[in-house]
């Protein structure tokens, strides 16, 4: 949606507050679209083992490559990319 990525994540708790960080690798590989490789820390120290899903979301704009109209997004660990078009 515009610049903001909505991921959901499904995990084990619901006691506590989990945050997630999307963490850029600054890698740069040259294809057709340019491709960024992402990943996910997940901060998840709830104890409670109810299945929860939940939406985060994340600005990319910084991802956003010079001289170019969309990247290609790897998520490390996952076989979910995205096309990002600017």
């Amino acid at each position: 949606e515009n610049e903001c990525l909505k991921i959901s994540i499904r995990y084990g708790g619901g006691c506590e507050e989990v945050l997630a960080k999307l963490i850029d690798s600054e890698d740069l590989f040259e294809s057709n679209p340019v491709q960024r490789n992402l990943r996910i820390v997940f901060t998840d120290n709830d104890e409670c083992e109810a299945l929860v899903e939940k939406d985060f979301h994340f600005n990319i704009s910084n991802l956003q490559i010079e001289n170019e109209s969309k990247i290609k997004l790897n998520f490390q660990g996952s076989d979910l990319t995205y096309i990002y078009q600017y």
